[in-house]
């Protein structure tokens, strides 16, 4: 067993914990460099800075869910589940830390400890699958969905659901995982557009042909600014998605 030298015992014992100038405690530091024994001792010597925030408002759990230490983040949530459902200043919770920079291994610990995280809002009242969505994480997005299949018509505040971050972030792969449904593909979001819309004037060509496979009758829906597909495509300037639509919109009308 290691033995630490006397003045780390002090800080403890003197209650202090010390901060640095980002109000980071030794512990916050630890989970993102030190071996998981150095964590365990801080742990032991004082458990409430498990909870202690940052200036970002963060606690070691979303430090070691960035860091993508799954060692670490097994140890923190034998201790304390509450540390799930901290928010930093951005809104996010532990889980949504990991949806961006970590791999499914950390996500899945994460959920398995508590599933209501998938279903808790962060930023913009977006949830875990939203996220999981903008990042084009497809092997998270479809353990999300295979977890909490009612995430999937979730609305954010801009009323956008996670099909609507895939069509405008993601690769066809991920549209594939639950897109093509009559709900999700007509849904509008706040501004009035649906999936096509969005894919139109920001997705790949693939993207869009899929879409419109899937449900023919987007192409004539009207979306923002009276929009329909056609136009959001012209105002991106996608030469090859505009083709494609002119040509889909001469077929309907012949």
């Amino acid at each position: 067993m290691q033995v630490y030298p006397s003045y780390q015992k002090q800080i403890f014992a003197d209650g202090l914990p010390v901060e640095d100038g980002h109000q980071h405690v030794a512990l916050h530091t630890a989970v993102k460099y030190a071996e998981l024994e150095v964590v365990q001792f801080l742990i032991n010597e004082d458990e409430n800075t498990l909870l202690k925030q940052d200036s970002l408002w963060e606690i070691p759990l979303h430090k070691a869910c960035r860091e993508g230490r799954l060692d670490i983040i097994e140890l923190l949530l034998t201790k304390n589940l509450d540390q799930l459902l901290v928010k930093g200043r951005d809104g996010c919770i532990p889980l949504h830390t990991a949806i961006n920079c970590a791999s499914l291994d950390i996500v899945q610990c994460l959920v398995e400890a508590d599933k209501s995280t998938l279903v808790k809002s962060g930023k913009h009242m977006e949830v875990a699958l939203h996220k999981a969505c903008r990042d084009g994480k497809v092997d998270i997005v479809k353990y999300i969905v295979s977890r909490s299949p009612e995430s999937v018509l979730i609305e954010d505040y801009f009323e956008r659901i996670p099909s609507h971050m895939a069509v405008e972030y993601a690769s066809l792969q991920v549209v594939k995982v639950f897109v093509a449904t009559d709900e999700t593909l007509t849904k509008r979001d706040y501004f009035g557009n649906v999936a096509l819309h969005i894919a139109a004037g920001r997705a790949s060509l693939e993207v869009v042909q899929y879409l419109v496979e899937e449900n023919e009758t987007t192409l004539t829906m009207v979306g923002s600014r009276r929009e329909v597909a056609l136009h959001k495509a012209c105002r991106a300037c996608k030469f090859d998605v505009i083709e494609y639509l002119m040509n889909k919109n001469m077929a309907a009308v012949t």
